[in-house]
């Protein structure tokens, strides 16, 4: 499904980029 994929997706980039980046992006996206 696409939550699954959504779900995968944000595990491997948060995987990679560290959590204060990911929090600066979170916000850029929910701006």
């Amino acid at each position: 499904s696409l939550e699954k994929k959504k779900a995968l997706l944000q595990l491997k980039v948060s995987a990679i980029i560290p959590p204060k980046a990911l929090e600066q992006a979170a916000k850029i996206i929910t701006a």
